[in-house]
């Protein structure tokens, strides 16, 4: 279980890195980063292949 919450957190980190999303530490939750959310996803997952 503690491996699979690593898991997630690197994940997150590097999304927020790539630009794919952003953190608000006021609300605590993760929003997407607007245009280039299609574009950084889509680039995102074809680095990780």
């Amino acid at each position: 279980m503690l491996i699979y919450i690593e898991k997630i957190k690197e994940l997150l980190v590097d999304m927020v890195h790539n630009n794919i999303i952003y953190y608000n530490p006021v609300t605590a939750k993760f929003y997407p980063q607007g245009k280039s959310y299609e574009w950084g996803i889509k680039l995102y997952f074809q680095k990780q292949k």
